[in-house]
């Protein structure tokens, strides 16, 4: 369908280039001519389109079961703080206990194996 360029690095040869690719080259043509019929293949025009949802709009006095319910929400809901928050107090929890857990069984092992050269002496 097309040919991407980086709008920071375009240059007027780059373009050029492209531009004669896209118009020498018979598979964007062919690429064109299948998203056209793709495109127009719908149950109502492009104005019946617009009159319903209008109407449609006008009837449901604005629509609002069809608005974002973001809309709605507090910025630290809408940005997942909440959520982000309760994951991190957890996941510190967890690494809290698996750190105590671990130092205790170190001192554990730590202990036995001092009292067992403290025997063998």
């Amino acid at each position: 369908m097309a040919i991407a360029l980086d709008l920071m690095t375009i240059t007027e040869e780059t373009l050029l280039n492209a531009i004669s690719e896209i118009i020498n080259s018979e598979n964007y043509s062919i690429n064109a001519k299948i998203a056209s019929e793709r495109f127009k293949d719908r149950p109502i025009t492009p104005q019946q389109s617009v009159v319903y949802w209008t109407e449609y709009v006008i009837r449901h006095k604005g629509a609002p079961h069809l608005k974002y319910h973001g809309l709605n929400l507090a910025w630290y809901q809408y940005f997942l703080l909440d959520v982000i928050s309760v994951i991190l107090v957890f996941t510190s929890l967890v690494l809290f206990i698996t750190y105590k857990v671990l130092k205790r069984i170190y001192k554990y092992a730590l202990k036995n194996k001092q009292s067992q050269k403290v025997k063998t002496k």
